[in-house]
């Protein structure tokens, strides 16, 4: 493959496009959803995974994948190689639409899966609104997602609220 030319690039970009487009209709992701994309732009290029990286291939990979995620108003996360531990990388807005949907979603289903992605995003902003769901929340297993999550989150300002969510008497469901 031909990286330097330009069709060839514009090929990866439509082909992953197209892909992407299939695996969220298989997988009915709906507007809030977070698809993510992990990949070897050496590899791609007819590489060695680690040996032959192409930023111009990862460039396109991503040009790709967020115009079909862009169309279907679901977040994209990239995942990073292992000398950057894994990490994904997701947009801001996709933490802040989760945070919304922990406070103001009526169905405790959806709050918990909320409170699960922020723990998953650790991402620090979202401290306070998980504290507020674990001690206000009318569903419990809300409340316990949101511990749990807090707890992935960790720092000084969580173990007051986790303490006294420990030392509390369950209440019942929604």
């Amino acid at each position: 493959m031909d990286l330097g030319n330009k069709m060839d690039l514009e090929n990866i970009e439509k082909q992953v496009y197209s892909l992407v487009v299939q695996l969220m209709e298989k997988h009915s992701l709906r507007k809030g959803d977070i698809f993510v994309v992990g990949c070897s732009s050496s590899e791609i290029s007819g590489g060695n995974i680690g040996k032959n990286s192409n930023a111009d291939v990862g460039k396109a990979v991503f040009a790709g994948a967020s115009q079909a995620c862009a169309e279907k108003d679901v977040f994209l996360a990239c995942q990073c190689c292992e000398h950057l531990n894994r990490a994904l990388v997701v947009e801001r807005e996709c933490e802040n639409f989760k945070i919304e949907v922990l406070k103001n979603d009526k169905n405790g289903s959806v709050r918990l899966y909320a409170a699960r992605a922020l723990g998953e995003l650790g991402d620090v902003n979202a401290t306070t609104p998980l504290i507020e769901s674990l001690r206000e929340d009318r569903n419990v297993d809300v409340r316990v997602r949101a511990a749990r999550a807090l707890g992935r989150l960790g720092g000084k300002e969580v173990v007051e609220p986790l303490v006294e969510a420990l030392c509390a008497a369950p209440n019942k469901n929604e």
